[in-house]
C-alpha cells in the first residue's frame, strides 16, 4: 500500500547549497532537503527515495545514468537481442528446410508464410496492445488448425508437426527480439546513440545468423542444407530483416508518442532508468528544475511512498520524455510538453489529468480543458481568454492574476480555488458563447468585480437530489438534519431550487467559509436518500390498504365477537398537563384470562373521547397564552378536530391517534421554546399529511386538512416553529 508522504518534522539539513557540485552516486535517501539548492550539480546516479524535497532547486543540474550503467544497458540489450534472434533464425532456418525438402503439403507452407507476414503486419498497424495479440492469437490458433488438418490427411505428419513446432517458436521468439529491440532502440536520442544501436542491430542479426547456420548445418546435415539451398536462407532472411525494421519502426511510433506502442515505452523508460538519478517516492512539492537535463531520471512511486509533484516546475526541462514517469501527469507526452514549455493556444486538453500542473504564466487561449482535472495546479497569470472550463474540476486550485475574459465557466467545480485578482471583463455560463456575464454586449466587469462575484459562489454549495421534485418531505428531512448540525444554516441559506430533468432537483445552499462542504453534502444526501426509500415503502403501504379495506368486513366481525366479551382497559393518566401517557405494551383482558399485546400506543385507541377532552384542554391554554397568532392557531386547530371527530369515514383507532397528533400540534405551539417538542410537531405534520392518502374514503377529514394544513403551518412559521 502506497502512503502520501507525511509531513517532516526535522529541521532542514544544515547544508542548503549544493550548487555546481559533483554529486554522482550520492545518497540523500529520506532526508530533509526542503529549500535545498542544486542549481548545476552533476547529480546523475544519486538516490533521492523518500527525501523531502519541497522548493528544491534542481535549475541546470545533470541527473540521469552514470556511464557505467550505460556499458551495461548496452550490454545487456545486445544479449538479450543476440539470443533472442538467433533462436529466432535457427527455428525459422530449420521450418523452411523442411519446407523446401518438400516433406510437407504446399498448402500448409503458404498458410505459415502468411501467417509470418500476418502478425509482423499486425504489429506494424495495432502496435503491441491487447487487440493486437488476440488477432496474432486467432492466426497463430488458424495456421495450427490447417497443419494440424494436412497433417492427418497425408503420410507427411512428422514433417508437418516439425513444421509446425518451428513456426510456433520461430514467432515467440521473433515476437520478443522486435520488443526487445525496440525497448534499445527509444532509450537511444543522440546521433550517435542511433548509429550504436543501429551497428549493434546489424551486427546481433549477423552473428545471429551465422551462428544459427552453423547449428542447423550439424543438426540436419550439409546434404539437406545443400538441397533445400538458396530458398531456406532467403526465407529466413526475409522473416529476420523484416523483424529488425519492425523493431526500428515500434521505437520509432513510441518516441512519437503513438499510444499503441506505450508499452514499449513503459519498459524502455524503466530499462533506461535502472541506476538512474531516483525521486521514487520524494515530495518534490514546488520544486524547481528549469533547464534541467532528466534523461534517466526515475520518478516512479517507491516501496512505501508517492512521489508528489504537486506545483513540480519543469519549464525547458531537457529530455523530460526520457525520464521514468511512474503515475505522474506527465505520462502524456501531450501534457508533458506542455509543461515544458507552457504553450497551449488552442490546444485541446479535454479529460486530461492536469491536477497539480505548474502552469505559472502558460499560454491557453482558446484551449479546451472540458472535463479536465486542473484541480491544485497554479495558473498564475495564466492567459486562460476563451477558455473552455466547462465541468473542469479546479478545487484549490491558484488563479491569482489570470486572465479569463471569454472563457466558459459552465459547472466548474473551484471550491477552494483562489480567485484573487482575476482579470475577467466578461464570461459565459454555457458553451458555444451563450449566456453571456454581464448580459449586455456593451457591458464588462470593472476591475475586482470578477473576483468579489465569484467568492460567494464558492461559499456556496449545489446538491443534486434524485427525484427531487417528488420527494418535498424527504428535502425537509435532509434540510432540517443538515440546519442541526451546522447552526450557522438557516432557511435563509437556501438560495434556490431548481428543476433538473422531469423528476430530479438541484438546490443552491449559502454556507461559511469554513464548512466542510464534502460532509454537508454528503450527510443531507444521506438523510434525503433514507427519507426518500420511506416514503417510497409508504406508497406502497397504501397499494397494500387499499386490498385490506376489502376484508373489512372480517374485521368488523372479529370485533364484533371482542366487543360481546367484558374488556378491561388500563391507562396511566396524567392530570397536571392534561395529557395521557400510555403503557407499552398495554395488555387487554379479552375474556378466559386471554391477552393481546397491542404494542407501543400513542393514545387510547378505543376511547378516542378521552384524547379530544385533552386536545380541548390544549386548545385552550393555546388560546389564552401570548403567542403570535394564537386566536388563528386555535381556530384552525379546532377546526381541524370537529372534522376528525365527525367524519363518519375515519376509523375510530384513526381518530384516535390522529387528535393525538394534533394535541402534539398544540403543545408545541403553546411551548414553542421547549425544543423536546420540535420533532414532534414534525411527526405530526408529516403524520397528518399520509393519513390523507392512507384513508381515501375519509373525504371530510382530508378536505379539511388540505385547507387547514397550509394555515396552520404559516402561524406556527410565525412563532418561529419551522415544520
Amino acid at each position: 500500500m502506497l502512503l502520501t508522504p507525511p509531513t517532516q518534522t526535522a529541521s532542514p539539513q544544515t547544508v542548503k547549497d549544493y550548487s555546481n557540485q559533483n554529486l554522482r552516486g550520492r545518497s540523500f535517501k529520506g532526508r530533509d532537503l526542503r529549500g535545498v539548492n542544486f542549481s548545476g550539480a552533476d547529480i546523475r546516479g544519486a538516490n533521492f527515495t523518500d527525501a523531502d524535497l519541497q522548493g528544491a532547486k534542481f535549475t541546470r543540474a545533470i541527473a540521469g545514468v552514470q556511464k557505467r550503467w550505460l556499458i551495461g544497458q548496452t550490454l545487456i540489450g545486445f544479449v538479450l537481442s543476440l539470443l533472442l534472434n538467433f533462436s529466432s533464425i535457427l527455428l525459422n532456418f530449420f521450418a523452411f528446410v523442411v519446407l523446401f525438402q518438400g516433406r510437407i503439403s504446399i498448402f500448409s507452407s503458404i498458410v505459415a508464410l502468411l501467417f509470418n507476414a500476418s502478425w509482423l503486419l499486425i504489429l506494424a498497424k495495432q502496435g503491441f496492445t491487447t487487440r493486437a495479440l488476440s488477432i496474432i492469437l486467432i492466426c497463430f490458433a488458424f495456421t495450427f488448425a490447417v497443419a494440424g488438418a494436412v497433417a492427418g490427411a497425408v503420410a507427411a505428419t512428422d514433417g508437418a508437426i516439425a513444421f509446425t513446432f518451428a513456426v510456433t517458436f520461430a514467432f515467440a521468439f521473433a515476437f520478443a527480439f522486435v520488443f526487445v529491440f525496440a525497448v534499445t532502440v527509444v532509450g537511444s536520442v543522440a546521433v550517435a546513440g542511433a548509429v550504436i544501436v543501429t551497428v549493434v542491430g546489424v551486427a546481433t542479426f549477423a552473428v545471429a545468423f551465422a551462428v544459427a547456420f552453423a547449428v542447423a548445418v550439424i543438426a540436419i546435415g550439409t546434404e539437406a542444407i545443400a538441397d533445400s539451398g538458396a530458398n531456406a536462407v532467403a526465407g529466413t532472411v526475409a522473416v529476420a530483416v523484416a523483424a529488425l525494421l519492425l523493431g526500428f519502426y515500434a521505437a520509432w511510433r513510441t518516441n512519437k508518442g503513438d499510444d499503441k506502442f506505450m508499452l514499449v515505452r513503459s519498459f524502455s523508460l524503466a530499462f533506461n532508468s535502472m541506476g538512474g538519478t531516483r525521486f521514487s517516492g520524494a515530495n518534490l512539492t514546488k520544486a524547481d528544475f528549469t533547464n534541467a537535463k532528466l534523461k534517466g531520471a526515475n520518478f516512479a512511486d517507491s516501496g512505501t511512498r508517492k512521489t508528489t509533484l504537486t506545483r513540480t516546475c519543469w519549464k525547458d526541462a531537457q529530455q523530460l520524455e526520457k525520464a521514468r514517469p511512474g503515475n505522474s501527469i506527465f505520462t502524456n507526452l501531450q501534457v508533458l510538453k506542455l509543461l515544458k514549455t507552457g504553450e497551449g493556444i488552442n490546444q485541446d486538453f479535454s479529460g486530461l489529468n492536469l491536477r497539480g500542473a505548474n502552469l505559472d504564466a502558460a499560454h491557453l487561449n482558446g484551449s479546451n480543458l472540458k472535463n479536465a482535472d486542473i484541480s491544485q495546479a497554479c495558473l498564475h497569470k495564466a492567459d486562460l481568454q476563451n477558455v473552455n472550463l466547462t465541468e473542469a474540476q479546479a478545487v484549490g486550485t491558484n488563479f491569482t492574476n489570470a486572465y479569463l475574459t471569454g472563457a466558459c465557466l459552465e459547472a466548474w467545480n473551484i471550491e477552494g480555488a483562489d480567485l484573487s485578482d482575476i482579470k475577467c471583463e466578461y464570461y459565459f455560463l454555457r458553451e458555444n458563447k451563450r449566456e453571456r456575464r454581464p448580459h449586455d454586449t456593451d457591458a464588462f466587469f470593472a476591475p475586482g468585480d470578477f473576483s468579489n462575484l465569484y467568492k460567494k459562489i464558492i461559499n456556496t454549495v449545489e446538491i443534486l437530489l434524485k427525484d427531487g421534485y417528488r420527494s418535498l418531505e424527504a428535502f425537509q428531512a435532509a434540510f432540517q438534519a443538515v440546519m442541526a448540525e451546522n447552526p450557522d444554516i438557516t432557511p435563509d441559506s437556501l438560495q434556490k431550487i431548481e428543476r433538473v430533468g422531469q423528476k430530479d432537483a438541484r438546490i443552491t445552499l449559502t454556507v461559511p467559509e469554513e464548512t466542510d462542504k464534502a460532509q454537508l453534502e454528503k450527510k443531507f444526501q444521506q438523510v434525503y436518500e433514507e427519507n426518500r426509500q420511506l416514503l417510497s415503502q409508504v406508497e406502497k403501504y397504501k397499494i397494500l390498504s387499499e386490498a385490506e379495506t376489502r376484508h373489512a368486513d372480517k374485521f368488523e366481525s372479529l370485533a364484533t365477537l371482542l366487543a360481546k366479551r367484558p374488556i378491561t382497559i388500563q391507562n396511566t393518566q396524567t392530570t397536571g398537563d392534561n395529557t395521557v401517557t400510555n403503557q407499552d405494551n398495554q395488555a387487554i383482558s379479552a375474556g378466559q384470562g386471554s391477552n393481546i399485546n397491542l404494542g407501543t400506543q400513542t393514545g387510547n385507541v378505543l376511547n378516542f373521547g378521552t384524547i379530544s377532552g385533552n386536545l380541548t384542554n390544549t386548545l385552550n391554554q393555546l388560546q389564552s397564552s401570548n403567542q403570535t397568532n394564537a386566536a388563528d392557531l386555535t381556530d384552525y386547530l379546532t377546526q381541524l378536530q370537529s372534522a376528525i371527530t365527525a367524519d363518519p369515514n375515519l376509523p375510530d383507532a384513526d381518530k384516535a391517534e390522529t387528535l393525538q397528533k394534533v394535541d402534539d400540534i398544540a403543545k408545541a405551539a403553546t411551548h414553542p421554546e421547549d425544543k423536546r417538542r420540535h420533532g414532534a410537531l414534525k411527526g405530526a405534520i408529516d403524520f397528518l399529511k399520509g393519513t390523507i392518502n392512507a384513508v381515501p374514503k375519509a373525504e371530510k377529514f382530508a378536505a379539511a386538512c388540505k385547507k387547514l394544513l397550509p394555515l396552520i403551518t404559516t402561524a406556527l412559521g410565525a412563532i418561529g416553529l419551522m415544520v
